[in-house]
């Protein structure tokens, strides 16, 4: 069973890149869903469903923590640039 879902994970991809090349993206994203689920159903056939759960949350927090700092970044980087705007308009 395993090495089927190995198989068609390696064709899923196989045939996601060949329509990414050839400009049929929806094909291609379409191809990619479904090798997402097959990876899913591999982890349940070896039992890594918690080891995958603990990966997913580890990268979902790290996804927000940097989603956040970029936010204050470029609300940082904006109040700068008005206080750069005063300055330079008060010495004019």
């Amino acid at each position: 069973m395993e090495v089927a879902l190995v198989i068609a994970m390696f064709v899923c991809t196989a045939l996601a890149l060949n329509f990414m090349v050839n400009g049929r993206h929806k094909l291609s994203g379409t191809f990619e869903i479904i090798n997402l689920c097959l990876i899913v159903a591999t982890a349940y056939q070896f039992e890594l469903v918690n080891s995958i759960i603990m990966v997913l949350i580890v990268l979902a927090i790290l996804i927000i923590a940097g989603l956040i700092l970029n936010k204050k970044r470029k609300q940082k980087k904006l109040a700068n640039e008005v206080i750069e705007a005063r300055i330079i308009d008060k010495g004019e």
